[in-house]
């Protein structure tokens, strides 16, 4: 018995202790630092308890925080019976704790009342410097009932309160009137956007998006509630666009969200300036807590569009768009029509796991020469285009083949690397009839061509190739506009044929080339072996003058060398033979225009011969300008034939007619 007398004595003191330190001022004061301690902790700011008394029923707090904010609650506090009907004053600026944000002033009055598991809360007062008025029921600390009527609330203030970059300010309404009936919320919001810009800024570097004018907008939200389902419409106008929607809803319990929507972008040049045209966008969007997914259509340049996410897969379909609308849409000079088809089917978009298939249709395309290639031609080639594309674990395969009126060319065994960037393959090209290249050659041209080869991209472009053109083995190398051929056993008289000239020199040759398709400068070499003339108007003035057929003699060796500017070529020529040389110092070739012009020295066994070749390729004017050998003949019958007296006179008018 004594000690329980002792325990209910300790027990009494402890009660009597705790009722001392809350509800008596002198107990107040002294636990008044650990309520501060403990505030300060919690805001992580300098705050001070200004005032704070506590009793059975009635409590009176005043705290300032970084002295410019206060928080005052004054009234009624029934700790026993768990009642409250206190009135409280929220007065502060730029408020920024780890719990809230809030620009600018907040300066809220109101009361609070009813139990403290089962109470009432209104306020009056600014924030977000927008006048607001609410009222809120609250049971067991979750919202019953809210009523909120504010006007003028900053879009940035909001974003900044919501710790979000500052994409947008404008001025928004906000009524709201959402209370709980049968244990299911009912009730309606609206959002009314009085005027809102975008900042261009931020838009460009966090979306890469970048609008040509500051991007205002206004548009209202109009959403209700009934049970788990929010419901709500949205009409959104801007200077770039108009979004809609009419039946956006979200499952509050599955946390289920869907929505249509209809974009309508009535000038594209207001997001890329070489953008012309209008597009109209709709679709839907639907987010659950597994799954994500968004559709988009459209009936855009002459065809349909269809695509569709969900996850990480991605379908889109692209049918019979007009490829000459692109072009326009795109700014472009018409270079090509015909109806495009794309298809793309992706498995899996996570990066360094890209997985699907594209396939691309060109069908009743025509390609423009005149704007293909800048040039005066209007010539029109027809084509058709199909290519397919895998792509497994970032690495994309490649076939393609088009089909034209000028050539056939096959992209075989092609890979592209999405990581390096690398793109690498094979290629076959096929000309049956070379003249079908006029548009390029400005010349007609006899023959068919095949070329295999590699190509690469990789920051510059390669590719090289190898052919059994006019019989003989060439190949060549393209890079970075560096361009090199070489043709070994090469037959001068095919060269001739093909290019519609007449033969006058049948050999097999070594050709190597070298141009610059920048500055259209290059070089050329020819080297012949065992060379023959043929009958021309060359060989016959030769064998006239001298007696000797240019056409028996064999040449050992021939050698030709060239500097191309562009379409005029300089060169020199130099053939050996065993009786015999010929010779072309310095000539020049006029592509453009098809004519040469140039001078020669013949040698046949001690007589010598010059002379110019003049005019078109394919046929050119020969004379003999000169010779040492015929003025020695001259000389010899003037001596002969013509009195003494009369030679000096005679050799010297033949020097006047050269």
């Amino acid at each position: 018995m004594k000690y329980f007398l002792v325990f209910l004595s300790s027990l009494v003191a402890i009660v009597l202790l705790i009722l001392f330190l809350l509800f008596t001022q002198s107990g107040n004061n002294l636990i008044k630092p650990y309520v501060e301690k403990t505030i300060q902790k919690k805001l992580q700011k300098d705050v001070h308890v200004e005032a704070f008394t506590l009793k059975t029923n009635f409590i009176d707090l005043e705290v300032t925080i970084d002295k410019n904010s206060k928080l005052l609650i004054n009234g009624n506090f029934n700790i026993f019976a768990e009642t409250v009907d206190i009135e409280y004053t929220v007065d502060a600026k730029d408020l920024k704790t780890p719990y809230v944000n809030i620009e600018g002033l907040l300066h809220v009055k109101g009361h609070v009342k009813g139990e403290i598991n089962n109470f009432q809360a209104n306020g009056t007062g600014v924030i977000f410097n927008s006048k607001i008025n609410f009222l809120t029921h609250i049971v067991e600390q979750k919202v019953k009932a809210i009523k909120l009527d504010a006007k003028n609330i900053r879009i940035q203030s909001i974003l900044a309160f919501l710790k979000k970059p500052i994409y947008s300010k404008g001025v928004i309404d906000i009524n709201m009137d959402i209370k709980q009936k049968d244990n299911n919320f009912v009730g309606k919001s609206d959002v009314i956007i009085h005027y809102g810009t975008l900042n261009n800024a931020l838009l460009e570097k966090d979306f890469n998006l970048k609008p040509d004018r500051i991007v205002t907008y206004r548009g209202t939200i109009n959403a209700t509630i009934d049970g788990e389902k929010i419901h709500a419409k949205t009409n959104i106008f801007s200077n770039i666009a108009k979004i809609e929607t009419k039946n956006s809803q979200y499952n509050m319990k599955k946390k289920v969200f869907y929505s249509d929507y209809i974009v309508r972008i009535p000038e594209l040049s207001a997001f890329e300036k070489n953008i012309q045209g209008n597009i109209v966008l709709n679709g839907n969007i639907q987010k659950t807590k597994e799954d994500f997914s968004f559709d988009v259509n459209s009936k855009t340049l002459g065809g349909d569009l269809k695509a569709v996410v969900f996850n990480d897969t991605l379908k889109v379909d692209l049918t019979n768009l007009n490829i000459a609308n692109i072009e326009t849409m795109f700014s472009q000079p018409k270079r090509s029509e015909g109806k495009l088809t794309l298809s793309i089917d992706m498995q899996n978009m996570k990066t360094k796991n890209i997985e699907g298939k594209v396939v691309l249709h060109v069908d009743d395309g025509i390609l423009h020469v005149k704007e293909l290639l800048n040039t005066k031609k209007d010539d029109k080639i027809r084509y058709r285009l199909t290519a397919l594309s895998d792509i497994v674990q970032n690495n994309a395969s490649l076939k393609a083949n088009i089909i034209s009126d000028v050539l056939k060319l096959d992209i075989l065994k092609s890979n592209y690397n999405i990581d390096n960037k690398l793109f690498k393959g094979k290629y076959a090209l096929h000309v049956e009839d070379l003249n079908n290249l006029y548009f390029i050659t400005n010349r007609p041209l006899k023959g068919e061509l095949k070329v295999d080869g590699n190509f690469s991209y990789d920051k510059i472009f390669s590719v090289d190739g190898n052919s059994k053109f006019l019989e003989a083995n060439t190949n060549f190398t393209l890079h970075n506009k560096l361009l090199h051929v070489k043709s070994d056993d090469l037959s001068l008289a095919h060269v001739t044929d093909m290019l519609y000239y007449p033969k006058v020199f049948d050999s097999f040759s070594t050709l190597e080339a070298d141009y610059n398709l920048t500055s259209k400068i290059g070089v050329v070499s020819l080297n012949a072996l065992n060379g023959k003339l043929i009958k021309s108007e060359l060989t016959e003035i030769i064998h006239l003058a001298s007696g000797f057929d240019l056409t028996s003699e064999i040449y050992k060796d021939s050698l030709f060398r060239g500097v191309i500017d562009e379409n005029k070529i300089d060169f020199s020529l130099l053939m050996n033979g065993l009786e015999s040389y010929f010779k072309i110092p310095d000539g020049y070739i006029n592509l453009e225009k098809n004519e040469i012009n140039s001078e020669f020295d013949v040698k046949i066994q001690h007589k010598d011969f010059k002379g110019t070749i003049k005019g078109k390729l394919d046929k050119p004017s020969v004379e003999l300008s000169g010779s040492a050998y015929i003025k020695q003949k001259i000389d010899k019958a003037i001596e002969k034939n013509v009195p003494k007296e009369w030679q000096d006179t005679a050799k010297e008018l033949l020097e006047l007619f050269g």
